[in-house]
């Protein structure tokens, strides 16, 4: 029996680690181990919109809605033969996760006072066991079977994020995540109401200049995009279960409430205001993680399309939550990292929805929390805490 924290974090670690590997194996024998390869989804819709740009078509906002400069960070897609593009694209997916996790255990050790440097074992047990929460929570999972993008943008403003940039280059990646798809700049607001107003600049200026090569690479993609900005009628069915935006939810409350724009602009807007008031406060408190925590979870549900997995920065809080906060903590946490878990809210109360037809969809709930976490806050975490930069 282990009668050590080495010895603990050894065994822990160890098993972690296995497990992680296993669940990996399995999604890549699920993937490639059969006679026909499986199909990502979104990885062929990125093949189509780079072979609409090469052979001249006019409408390529309707082929890929993003801003050009993402045609760029795909285009090795359609110089590589299918599977092995699905594959480099899926492993680097995972590389992310585990980079992620990574940051993750080393500011919870720095949170409560641990050496990373020194006590590896811990740091291998909590990256390990961070990135199984998160490779078996409900946005990863569909991040992974359908190939999206968004992990990488979401990975890019995470690392600005949390501080593990030299200081001059900080912002730079929220500004090209940005670049990439729109919904990082949040955090642009972000650096400003919370005084970083040198790494807002950065990131301004970053957004601008790639959003300017994407202009002179993709002149013609660069108009589409730039004058069609939230037009795009690919996503179908406004009202549709898997899209968790505000403005989905007020279609499926009630197609009247959806058509009403000016409502959903003002509920918008206030999880916007609310999280970056809220964001403030633990930043002013020290609680740094905390703070933009905050800003990515309630950002998620404010844009009209609002994918499953848009919403990784919710399961990544929960884990933070639940290994470095109160008890209190530690309980919101978990239930937000079991709610968007497979086994969570859809499974645990659909149920309800048979039973009773006219009740509003459970999957509403989803969009409810990172309201609730606009609104309220994190717990507060108590000790001596992160100084603010």
């Amino acid at each position: 029996m282990p009668n050590t924290d080495a010895d603990r974090y050894r065994v822990w670690g160890t098993a972690s680690v296995a497990a992680l590997l296993t669940i990996l194996l399995s999604l890549a024998t699920a993937f490639w181990g059969v006679a026909e390869p499986y199909t990502f989804v979104d990885l062929d819709i990125y093949r189509e919109s780079i072979k609409a740009i090469t052979s001249g078509t006019t409408d390529t906002y309707a082929a890929l809605p993003y801003p050009p400069v993402a045609f760029i960070a795909i285009w090795f897609l359609h110089l590589l033969p299918p599977v092995l593009g699905d594959q480099l694209w899926t492993g680097f997916s995972a590389a992310l996760i585990i980079g992620i996790a990574l940051i993750l255990a080393v500011r919870m050790m720095e949170a409560t006072k641990r050496d990373w440097r020194a006590e590896r074992w811990m740091l291998t047990a909590l990256t390990a066991t961070s990135a199984l929460l998160l490779v078996i929570s409900m946005p990863v999972i569909s991040q992974l079977t359908s190939g999206q993008m968004s992990l990488v943008v979401m990975a890019l403003a995470f690392i600005d994020l949390s501080g593990v940039l030299p200081r001059r280059f900080r912002g730079a990646l929220v500004g090209l995540g940005g670049a990439l798809k729109l919904t990082p700049l949040v955090f642009v607001a972000y650096y400003l109401v919370t005084g970083q107003r040198r790494n807002a600049a950065v990131a301004g200026g970053t957004f601008t200049a790639a959003t300017a090569v994407g202009w002179v690479i993709f002149p013609s993609a660069s108009w589409q995009f730039w004058t069609h900005v939230g037009g795009s009628e690919q996503f179908g069915d406004p009202a549709r279960r898997d899209n968790l935006s505000i403005h989905s939810m007020l279609f499926r409350i009630s197609p009247d409430l959806g058509s009403q724009t000016w409502l959903w602009l003002l509920l918008g807007v206030t999880v916007v205001v609310l999280a970056l008031w809220r964001s403030r406060v633990h930043f002013q408190r020290g609680e740094v993680m905390e703070s933009f925590l905050t800003v990515g979870a309630a950002a998620t549900v404010v844009a009209p399309i609002a994918w499953p997995h848009y919403f990784i920065w919710l399961p990544l809080l929960g884990v933070w939550l639940w290994f470095v906060g109160t008890s209190r903590a530690r309980l919101v946490g978990g239930l937000v990292v079991l709610a968007y878990s497979p086994a969570g809210i859809p499974a645990l109360l659909d149920p309800l929805t048979a039973l009773h037809p006219r009740l509003v969809s459970v999957d509403d709930v989803l969009v409810l929390i990172p309201m609730a976490i606009a609104a309220f806050g994190l717990p507060h975490r108590p000790g001596q805490l992160d100084a603010p930069e």
